[in-house]
Parts: structure tokens; C-alpha cells; sequence
């Protein structure tokens, strides 16, 4: 998709989904027409992800080791995380205690690939795609 900006009057869109995102700058006037070099960004915005009634933050991700879970709030019971490979295998299992905020989750040794992290606790469940890649 291409979005345009004229007369130094920016333009205010919002990125349809996260992701890689790449852009340049074409330059038009009476001597010609030039393009920049392609540069790129990632947006991966606060999608206010929440787990149990408390805010969820999953970073970095994609990641290449660790992925970091952490929570607004410590929860009440013990959590359940599941990870499933994007075929339904279930590639890693983990327990986290009650009354804790953050979670280190080691991806380490896992190919590269998309997978699904589910969290239970009592009658909540979570699930957000989470990438590996080195």
C-alpha cells in the first residue's frame, strides 16, 4: 500500500497490523523524480494483552533465546504454560508460582518457526503467537 504526503502537510494513518514494515521517499519536482533507498521498521504496538484481568507484556518478540512474560499484577494460583509448534505439538511445558510478576521463558533451544504460548490459571486462559528466530 502506498500512502502520500504533499505541500509539507503530513498525512495521519494508522499501520493496519504488526509486523515488518519497509518505506522510502520519492521526491518529485521540475527536475525530475528520485527515490531514496529502502529503509524499514518494525511496529509491534501495545496491544493492551490481558491475562486473568491483568495487563500481559510479552517481549522481546520475535526472539532468538529468551522470551520475558510479565504481568501488571501478581496472579493468585499457579500458572500453567503451555508452547505448541504452529502443527499442535506441544514443545514446551512450564509452571510459574503464584504471587509472581515475571516469568524468563527460555526459547533457546527451539527451531526457528511461529508457535502458540498458552497460560492457564484456575479459569483463565491466554494464547499469542509468539516467534523464533535467530
Amino acid at each position: 500500500r502506498t500512502y502520500s504526503v504533499a505541500d509539507n502537510n503530513p498525512e495521519t494513518f494508522r499501520l493496519p497490523a504488526y509486523g515488518q514494515y519497509y518505506w522510502r521517499v520519492k521526491s518529485s519536482n521540475d527536475c525530475g523524480t528520485s527515490l531514496s533507498e529502502i529503509s524499514n521498521f518494525q511496529y509491534l504496538p501495545d496491544l493492551d494483552l490481558r491475562f486473568a484481568g491483568k495487563k500481559v507484556v510479552l517481549s522481546p518478540n520475535p526472539t532468538s533465546a529468551y522470551l520475558y512474560l510479565s504481568l501488571s499484577q501478581p496472579l493468585e494460583q499457579p500458572v500453567q504454560l503451555r508452547l505448541f509448534s504452529v502443527n499442535g505439538a506441544l514443545v514446551k511445558r512450564q509452571s510459574f508460582p503464584a504471587s509472581k510478576v515475571f516469568f524468563p521463558i527460555d526459547l533457546s533451544h527451539l527451531p526457528n518457526g511461529i508457535y502458540l504460548l498458552q497460560l492457564e490459571e484456575g479459569n483463565f486462559s491466554f494464547v499469542q503467537k509468539v516467534i523464533k528466530q535467530d
